[in-house]
């Protein structure tokens, strides 16, 4: 169906790409090609562009935060070796100190693997694939924060702090509005922190509303 006897690939992303991340695809897929361009920035008919000029077939679009593991640059090989599909789409997962911290909803995941001969962005973002799209199981990781110190830091270069009094009472509000979540000591670890400082009191993180 695809007619490519090298799996090669071109990814896209708005930042440098780490080097854990990179090494990981390089190893699964035999050549890499990486561009710095903000794809969700980039005009519809200037992304469209830089996809037609791309030096492979295949086209990753990574975002700012964004890890690739082991498993999900295996599955990404035998995708573009496969014939299943055009297009795939892949959700994302949160992680915080390197767990899993549990959203109210998982992402529904967007189209984030294409043949860049067979798609085209839309007026409105959205990939429009001409063929069949499947759904990758493996997932992006979000890095939220790699550590408990990096989270208390950046909280305290953009907010006030709370007493402690005030920390335990939204600590408490918190709790209750998460419901059963609550007992995972992922999610009290991170609301335990957000607790601490004076902000709006809706909190969102990478890939869902928390």
């Amino acid at each position: 169906m695809h007619g490519a006897s090298v799996s090669a690939i071109t990814v896209l992303s708005d930042t440098e790409v780490s080097e854990a991340s990179r090494k990981r695809l390089e190893s699964a897929v035999e050549r890499c090609e990486w561009i710095v361009s903000d794809p969700a920035g980039t005009e519809v008919a200037a992304f469209n562009r830089i996809v037609d000029d791309a030096a492979a077939n295949w086209i990753l679009v990574l975002r700012e935060g964004e890890e690739l593991s082991d498993q999900l640059s295996l599955d990404i090989a035998e995708s573009i070796a496969s014939s299943r599909a055009w297009g795939y789409r892949v959700s994302r997962r949160i992680l915080y100190c390197g767990e899993l911290l549990r959203t109210a909803s998982r992402d529904p995941g967007e189209v984030r693997l294409f043949h860049r001969r067979r798609a085209r962005r839309r007026p409105d973002g959205e990939m429009k694939v001409q063929g069949t799209v499947v759904r990758l199981a493996s997932r992006i990781d979000v890095v939220l924060y790699a550590s408990r110190e990096e989270h208390e830091c950046r909280l305290a270069e953009r907010f006030e702090g709370r007493s402690l009094v005030r920390r335990l009472a939204a600590f408490v509000r918190s709790l209750f509005s998460v419901g059963l979540r609550a007992i995972d000591p992922v999610v009290r670890a991170y609301l335990w922190r957000e607790a601490g400082w004076e902000k709006g009191e809706e909190r969102r993180v990478k890939g869902g509303s928390f």
